[in-house]
């Protein structure tokens, strides 16, 4: 069933995902070069309005159908209630991906090996924690979003604390 739902969710991301890490690694680096601070903003917020606008219009309709379309593709409307809480981690990883390009860009490679590292221990801490306190695939899937918005949130916390004060960069 997870392995379902992890399919399934991965058909989802497709839509979720235009690129917006991509093209914003190439424009922080050309913005951080510059030393332009404006930019790097005006880059921080067309990434955010861009991943929430597809949140909105693509992942809150999926969201929705996510119970149909499980059950009609693999005949488990069950499915639907797990692929939501990953559609909702994944929101949570895309805020994680903006501060890790930041870090790529500014090279904070200790910082960011840190938050990637702290990213994959806390989100599969929290699936096994669903996992063995008996919670099965909900437990996993719920445990796979407290870890992502756990991961989040340590991210900000370090970028703020490490990253934010050089002045080039955008303030949360």
């Amino acid at each position: 069933v997870w392995a379902l739902a992890s399919a399934l969710m991965g058909v989802f991301g497709l839509f979720l995902d235009w690129g917006q890490g991509a093209w914003s690694l190439v424009l922080f680096a050309r913005a951080y070069a510059k030393g332009d601070a404006e930019e790097m903003r005006r880059i921080g917020g067309f990434y955010i309005k861009t991943t929430l606008l597809l949140y909105v219009c693509i992942g809150l309709p999926l969201f929705i159908a996510a119970g149909y379309i499980g059950s009609v593709i693999y005949h488990r409307p069950d499915l639907g209630n797990y692929v939501r809480l990953l559609i909702v981690a994944s929101a949570a990883v895309s805020g994680w991906a903006l501060v890790t390009i930041i870090l790529q860009v500014v090279r904070r490679v200790w910082l960011l090996v840190i938050t990637e590292t702290a990213d994959q221990m806390l989100k599969t801490a929290g699936m096994l924690v669903g996992l063995f306190a008996g919670f099965g695939v909900g437990g996993i899937a719920a445990g796979q979003l407290f870890g992502s918005a756990a991961s989040f949130l340590a991210a900000l916390a370090f970028y703020r604390k490490f990253v934010q004060h050089s002045g080039v960069v955008p303030h949360i």
